[in-house]
């Protein structure tokens, strides 16, 4: 990411080409504005993380919660803008953003927790932001700068610096507590709640598996379509008090601008109690685009109505583009737009109806070609029920529920003035009785979730370009361009590996994907925390992008958390032909020496331990070594110095199998492994070590590392290289890396507060 200093020669190009009549000052114009902003805004965002961290980790900080707090098992979150460090006042214009977590049994702290507006003062510990590197997977240091946090933050919850200093004046939050009173007990307050304020921290699992299982996740919250249905209400309300207007005072200058103004105060209205999100916030832009083409009356077509729209919000959020959303919303409106080039279209009366009707099938069905390819590169899948399910459930909602939500939401203001009956809790109960068709809907296409892999995107993709070179090339033409290009792509086809191993960047812990012929076997399925783990967020999605959906065999080393902390959401999920384990458990068979099982071209081979134990700890772990007859792994979990020496001790027995070429490092590189017998007796040409970045207990150990190195073996970690992928050929094998083959992450640069 370049720093400010390239500003100058930036700026300097800029007016050269301003002045400059060539054909491309115009695109490089464009170019360089959009340099200027990137740029800008990045080391912006860096240097805000570095006045956080440079006063120490641990601070006092004062500032003003701007988001819901959201309640969790041992604690909660919310977001805190900044406005004193160590009691020193920030200036204006530096307002960093913190990711708050606050545990529970916070006696210092008042029985009321922070909500939305207030203003509190905290002694917190800061965390910087370090995330895993995987092929596919949830990146915290990507998700944290789209959301605009320039850290992480923990409450100390024995301090007495923690404390309110100003209540909430905040209407959003005083509108929120008043609907969240009525609706409490309702059975779709979840969804009454993401319709009126954007809110989805209090929708369980199950919800999300059925809004994602029926296509619904758009639906299901302030989005483009809802803040498109309020610039239209406003619109509509405008348009009548104009004609009033008109009638009464015959032409009224003013008058004519009505709609325009009430359209805006609607959407405007719509998207505060939204919090202004960042979906909320592109469709508030875009609709702000399209009235300003109307209203001085400027001859843009929807696509340069759509591009200006995309040029505002990428200057205002220039890292909105790390959000899934944001290419969901501009891909379905892109998507849209095209589908209407395939209109039916006709002159006769009688078969209006009719036309309407194929005209928004042909949209869905053209939605759901080009989402098919979004949501499986993004998501590893696709609903295959959707285009039914949102040609059903979209009508109702945005035609029934969302009016009744507005106009529950303005009767739940009045409720400060009194009313002789409480209008506001009627409307909120009809709006949970409309959604009872949408809950049966839901149910009965539970399960239509369908896994993909990146295949299917690109099927998808290719589809939708098929049909529009046929759209405008014509059958003939078509066919003759896509056959040279099919026989090109098919020359160009590299074969897969004859098998592979795949070291997981699962932070301090262990995840290890063996594969052949699209078939894998997992060693050790990582950590696991509160509300969540890294089968979820890591293994589960790389798997999902290859388009597995069942494993055929795992091993669990043993069952320390770091290790075995997924074990059951991978058993759930993956559901194991085959599993094993050093430890006593009912449904796996043992992973102890002397067992030896082939899988396709691979035998699995374990030296330790030598019996099954009734809980398996470091010393107990499954030792295996994988080989294809040329090639081999050694997978050595967390085995330690005693169990390494007793393998060492044996070694006439383990002299022809406990070589290998490639090394998994024992116990994360502790000094209490990788014994100098134990490395010199594996003959490996590579070791891979799995690490956190930055981790507390600073592994690898500098003198086991350099143990390897004296010994002429390579080092690797996924500390610093990422995801790690070993691939074997008949001849050959090679050794890469996700930060080998691309650039470090520029997102990577700007979060990290000078971490190499």
């Amino acid at each position: 990411m370049p720093t400010l200093f390239w500003l100058v020669p930036i700026v300097f190009l800029f007016i050269i080409s301003y002045f400059t009549h060539w054909a491309f000052a115009k695109w490089s114009r464009g170019l360089i504005l959009g340099c200027l902003v990137v740029i800008t805004q990045a080391n912006n965002f860096s240097l805000m993380t570095q006045t956080l961290f440079q006063r120490g980790d641990d601070i006092i900080i004062k500032g003003q919660v701007s988001d819901f707090f959201k309640s969790q098992n041992h604690g909660g979150k919310f977001t805190l803008q900044v406005r004193q460090i160590n009691h020193q006042p920030l200036p204006w214009w530096y307002v960093p953003k913190l990711n708050v977590f606050l545990p529970h049994n916070s006696d210092s702290i008042s029985s009321s927790l922070p909500q939305l507006g207030e203003k509190w003062q905290f002694k917190v510990t800061l965390k910087p932001i370090i995330g895993q590197l995987n092929q596919a997977g949830f990146d915290s240091e990507q998700y944290y700068l789209a959301n605009g946090w320039h850290a992480k933050a923990v409450v100390d919850t024995k301090s007495l610096e923690n404390n309110k200093r100003q209540d909430s004046r905040s209407p959003r939050n005083w509108l929120h507590q008043q609907a969240e009173s009525m609706i409490s007990n309702m059975n779709a307050a979840p969804y009454l709640l993401a319709l009126s304020f954007g809110e989805r921290a209090s929708m369980s699992s199950q919800d999300w598996q059925w809004l994602r299982d029926s296509g619904l996740s758009h639906l299901m919250a302030i989005s483009g379509l809802h803040i498109g249905l309020a610039f239209f209400i406003g619109w509509w309300l405008g348009k009548r008090l104009m004609s009033l207007v008109f009638i009464y005072s015959h032409f009224d200058p003013v008058a004519y601008f009505l709609p325009y103004g009430l359209a805006i105060l609607c959407a405007g209205i719509y998207a505060y109690l939204a919090g202004f999100s960042l979906p909320t916030e592109r469709a508030f832009i875009f609709g702000l685009c399209f009235l300003f083409r109307n209203v001085i009356h400027i001859h843009w077509s929807l696509w340069q109505v759509l591009l200006f729209s995309l040029a505002i919000i990428l200057v205002v959020q220039p890292f909105a583009v790390l959000l899934a959303s944001f290419w969901l919303s501009f891909s379905a409106v892109m998507v849209i737009y095209m589908s209407s080039w395939f209109w039916v279209k006709t002159q006769s009366k009688s078969r209006t109806l009719l036309v309407k009707i194929i005209n928004v099938c042909i949209i869905q069905l053209g939605l759901f070609i080009g989402l098919v390819a979004t949501t499986t590169f993004i998501f590893g899948g696709f609903s295959w029920v959707s285009p039914l399910v949102n040609i059903i459930v979209v009508p109702w909602v945005s035609l029934l529920t969302v009016p009744i939500v507005f106009i529950a939401l303005i009767m739940t203001l009045f409720t400060a003035i009194g009313l002789p009956f409480d209008w506001a809790k009627a409307l909120w109960q009809l709006a949970d009785w409309s959604f009872s068709p949408v809950f049966i809907v839901m149910k009965e296409v539970e399960g239509s979730w369908i896994l993909a892999s990146h295949v299917w995107a690109y099927s998808a993709l290719l589809i939708a370009v098929l049909l529009l070179i046929v759209k405008y090339l014509g059958w003939y033409r078509s066919f003759v361009g896509l056959s040279i290009l099919g026989t090109m792509t098919y020359y160009g086809f590299k074969p897969s590996a004859k098998w592979q191993v795949e070291v997981l960047d699962v932070g301090q812990g262990l995840a290890i994907l063996i594969g052949q012929k699209k078939e894998w076997v997992l060693y050790d399925t990582g950590n696991r925390w509160e509300g969540g783990s890294m089968a979820q967020s890591v293994i589960l999605p790389v798997l999902q992008q290859k388009g597995i959906d069942q494993l055929e065999g795992m091993i669990i080393s043993h069952t320390d958390s770091d290790h075995a902390g997924g074990r059951d959401i991978i058993e759930k999920a993956l559901k194991p032909k085959w599993k094993r384990s050093s430890q006593t458990i009912i449904g796996y068979q043992p992973c102890i020496a002397g067992e030896r099982w082939k899988w396709k071209q691979l035998t699995f081979t374990v030296i330790w331990p030598p019996k099954l134990v009734p809980r398996a700890y470091n010393p107990h772990s499954c030792v295996i070594r994988i080989t294809d007859g040329r090639y081999s792994v050694l997978l050595t979990g967390d085995i330690d110095a005693l169990s390494e020496m007793l393998i060492a001790r044996n070694s006439y027995q383990y002299s022809s199998i406990l070589p290998s070429d490639i090394l998994i490092v024992p116990h994360h590189g502790s000094k209490t492994s990788s014994s100098i017998h134990f490395v010199q007796q594996t003959h490996a040409e590579m070791a891979i070590a799995s690490l956190a970045k930055n981790n507390q207990w600073g592994l690898p150990s500098p003198i086991v590392k350099q143990r390897y190195k004296d010994q002429g073996i390579n080092w690797w970690d996924t500390e610093n290289a990422g995801q790690i992928s070993i691939q074997f050929e008949e001849n050959n094998w090679s050794i890469r890396s996700l930060r080998q083959q691309q650039y470090d992450p520029w997102y990577r640069q700007i979060v990290h507060k000078g971490l190499e």
